[in-house]
Parts: structure tokens; sequence; C-alpha cells
């Protein structure tokens, strides 16, 4: 709906397109200032577009977080062995299914961490650049954005391999002792499978999605800004 508006903005406002940008060609006289804002149009669109799947991405993980964290608290309520034996084939299935939902979110997490490292390079020129002070405004606030969309996938990733662990412990507090010896050993695979957390690991050799690599990733865009920063004084008083 924000987007909407942005495009309803030069019918209700005096300003000729929805965003303030600058062209090498005249855009304030027909037929290119309908060209440019279709233009505008689209690419919020797909922008948007974008979020969306971001969202649903994040929705994903936090959906499988929610059943690994059900199957603990059932593990914990298991009163006989067909209980027990069911909690061990839906924890097969689970592992499965997150698997597969990180197969999924892999591409589209990777494709984020790309374009939000291009565009916060890009604000961090833009910022450092003698600008006005209203445009500097708009690249914090876009900056802040485009982090926030990796801690979109930072945060459920980091939570997910915590409560797909935890399995275990819930597994190892059931009275394993007094059960078959068959199905001691489907309870002792089943905690020594839940000690390899579900990583939501980057293509390209790049680490798995947690609170960790975030914190490393911020690290690593204020070191590129302040390279960029000490470059462009030395250029400037050099």
């Amino acid at each position: 709906m924000s987007l909407f508006g942005l495009f309803i903005g030069p019918v209700m406002l005096d300003q000729p397109l929805p965003t303030a940008a600058e062209f090498p060609f005249d855009a304030s006289h027909q037929p290119l200032r309908a060209i440019t804002y279709i233009h505008q149009i689209i690419v919020g669109l797909f922008i948007s577009a974008h979020l969306c799947v971001n969202a649903f991405m994040a929705l994903l993980l936090w959906l499988t977080s929610a059943r690994f964290k059900l199957l603990t608290e059932e593990f914990r309520t298991i009163t006989n062995i067909y209980n027990l034996a069911k909690c061990i084939e839906k924890h097969q299935k689970l592992i499965k299914y997150a698997e597969d939902v990180t197969l999924t979110v892999r591409p589209f997490a990777m494709v984020t961490v790309l374009f939000t490292t291009v565009a916060l390079i890009t604000f961090g020129l833009v910022f450092i650049a003698k600008v006005p002070l209203s445009l500097k405004i708009q690249c914090v606030l876009l900056s802040s954005c485009a982090l926030l969309e990796v801690f979109m996938y930072a945060w459920p990733a980091e939570h997910l391999i915590h409560v797909s662990t935890n399995v275990a412990q819930a597994a190892f507090e059931t009275d394993w002792y007094a059960k078959s010896e068959y199905l001691r050993k489907n309870l002792q695979m089943v905690i020594l499978r839940s000690q390899k957390p579900i990583l939501v690991t980057l293509p390209c050799g790049l680490p798995s999605l947690s609170l960790r690599y975030y914190a490393s990733y911020l690290s690593t865009i204020f070191s590129y800004f302040t390279t960029m920063r000490m470059m462009f004084e030395e250029k400037e008083f050099g």
C-alpha cells in the first residue's frame, strides 16, 4: 500500500514522477514522462514482489521451527511405546521437510544478500559524497531497510538451529531405559541426528545464515564504508 501511495504521488502532489531522480534527458515532456512513469512503476512492483517473497521465505523457516518445537513438546509428554514410535517417525519426516525448506530458501537468501550488499555500497558512496541532507536521510532509511532484509533471514535461521537441536534433549529426557532394545536404538539415532542442526547454508561457499553471520556481515559492511570514506578523503585532499 505504501508503494501504491508512492505511485499516485504525482497525481496528488506537485511532482512529475513517483521518485526523485535525475535523467540524461528531459523527462518533463511527453512521451518520455509517461515512459519513465511506467518504468518506475514496474521497478517498484518488482521490488515489492521481492520483499513479499522474502517475507514468505522467512515464514517458511518460522513454520519449520514451530514444527520442531511442537515435536519437542510431544517427546516430553510421551506416555507409551506407541507415542514414542510415532514421534520418531515424525522426526524423520520433519528432517526431510526441513531440508526441502532450506534448499528452497537458499537461492532467495543468496540473491537478497548479494543485492543488499551492492545497495549498501551504493548508499555508502552517496552518503559520503557532497549531496543534500535530504538525500542522505533517504540513504540512511534505505540502508536500514536493506539490513532488515538480511536480518529477516538470519533471525529465523538462528532459531531453527536451536529448536532442531533441542529435540535431542527432549528425547533423552524420556524413559528410554524402560523401553525395548529396538526403540532404544531408534531413540539413539534421533539423539545423534538432532545433534546436527538444520542450517540454511548460502551457495558459493558462503557461511550459513545465523545471527553470528549477521554480525560479521554488519562488520564487513562498515569496513567497506570506512575504506571508501578514507579513499574519498585522500582523493579530495590529496
